[in-house]
């Protein structure tokens, strides 16, 4: 090789090894591929982070929980009592379970919960549906919950008697086994509710909420999957408030609820139960009842909203390493329903001043906040209860693919 060819080599190499470098160096911006569903007026809608822009996914009323699906796909929404899944790529929108609510994903398919066809799961691909436990001979589940496997599941089947729930009894199986492991509902306190929460990260235990008749809070109970024994956590039995929201890390390690820490407490505290070494502590709530809280997906920080009848004491704090931020409020605003990124650096959440109900977000180590948009309705309180009804986010600031845009 002569020399001119040999340097021509070499200015060329150089000029790849920048081109390379260059894109290496360019990152994505930081909405992109972030998402929220939300039930509006119309319907359900999309509302896309990097573009500003509102889609109209499924036209209707009587609409609640969507969720999307992993790889950000699809949408499960509820459209009166049966549960629904809206493609984002224009086409027609399915019926994905009947009678039925959203329960989780096994990260190709969604699975439902139905009273009436029991555990099944929606492939949002082939559009097919297919029984993971089948619905019992006498009564019906009444909740479920999957192991961070997805290998093995815990559920309740109870019936209505005069008004109110029974539990009948509770069972641990395979999914797609014929014969679960039943135990008798007499293990717990007459007419008690009782619901699988939780799990331990090595699959083995179950945790459970057992809430006694008229009772204001919920006892946690650890019920082992392999001989349905209950026990206490070392000798207590936690209390958590019965009708407060309830957040579990995404790395399925740290679960955060509201709770009175004592008879005499005026306000609650946060309740942090690490699903590892199943221990419990408390992070201190503050001077008003809490409206929503949420946790970190590696464990590390928590977030709650505090809200009484003066809409000025309203806000969003964070706690982390012993310490409490306000994020937002105390300035006119009502801010509630907190929820993390998947990287932990900012918050998304409601603001529902004067009927307005708006998604806004902040960093989470800093105060104030931004509107990125209004125009959610609120809960009709039959098909959608709760202002975490309205909306669902799909975030990709903790994904580590290259597909960012579905």
């Amino acid at each position: 090789m002569n020399r001119k060819k040999f340097r021509l080599l070499l200015v060329l190499a150089a000029v790849l090894l920048a081109l390379t470098a260059g894109c290496a160096a360019e990152e994505l911006p930081r909405d992109a591929g972030c998402m929220a569903a939300y039930i509006g007026e119309d319907g359900l809608m999309l509302y896309r982070f990097d573009d500003d822009s509102h889609t109209l996914l499924h036209q209707g009323r009587y609409l609640a929980e969507p969720v999307f699906s992993p790889e950000g796909g699809y949408v499960y929404f509820r459209g009166g009592s049966d549960s629904f899944c809206a493609p984002l790529d224009g086409s027609r929108v399915l019926l994905a379970a009947k009678n039925a609510e959203y329960v989780c994903s096994d990260g190709e398919a969604a699975i439902f919960r139905s009273l009436t066809e029991g555990v099944t799961r929606f492939d949002p691909v082939s559009g097919e549906s297919t029984a993971l436990i089948a619905q019992p001979e006498t009564g019906y589940i009444g909740a479920v919950s999957f192991s961070p496997d997805r290998s093995r599941a815990v559920y309740t089947v109870c019936a209505d008697d005069i008004g109110r729930t029974q539990l009948l009894s509770i069972c641990v199986t395979v999914p797609g086994a014929s014969d679960p492991d039943e135990y008798a509902a007499s293990m717990f306190a007459r007419n008690a509710a009782v619901e699988p929460v939780a799990w331990t990260p090595d699959g083995s235990t179950c945790v459970l909420a057992v809430t006694e008749s008229s009772s204001e809070t919920r006892s946690l109970m650890l019920f082992s999957v392999m001989d349905g024994a209950l026990s206490d956590f070392s000798g207590r039995i936690p209390q958590i408030t019965a009708n407060g929201e309830l957040s579990i890390s995404a790395d399925g390690n740290t679960l955060i609820a509201p709770t009175f820490r004592s008879s005499s407490d005026l306000f609650e505290s946060l309740f942090v139960l690490d699903l590892t070494d199943r221990t419990y502590s408390y992070l201190s709530g503050g001077y008003a009842p809490m409206l929503g809280c949420a946790i970190s997906a590696d464990g590390d920080v928590a977030a709650y909203s505090l809200g009484e009848s003066d809409t000025t004491a309203y806000g969003i704090f964070v706690n982390s390493n012993g310490k409490t931020l306000l994020i937002c409020g105390g300035d006119g605003t009502s801010y509630v329903c907190p929820s993390f990124f998947a990287d932990g650096q900012e918050l998304y959440f409601l603001d529902t001043f004067e009927g307005k109900i708006a998604l806004c977000r902040a960093y989470a180590n800093s105060s104030g906040a931004s509107e990125l948009f209004a125009g959610i309705v609120e809960p009709d309180g039959v098909y959608c209860k709760t202002l975490r009804d309205t909306f669902s986010l799909y975030d990709t600031t903790g994904r580590t693919d290259e597909a960012t845009e579905p």
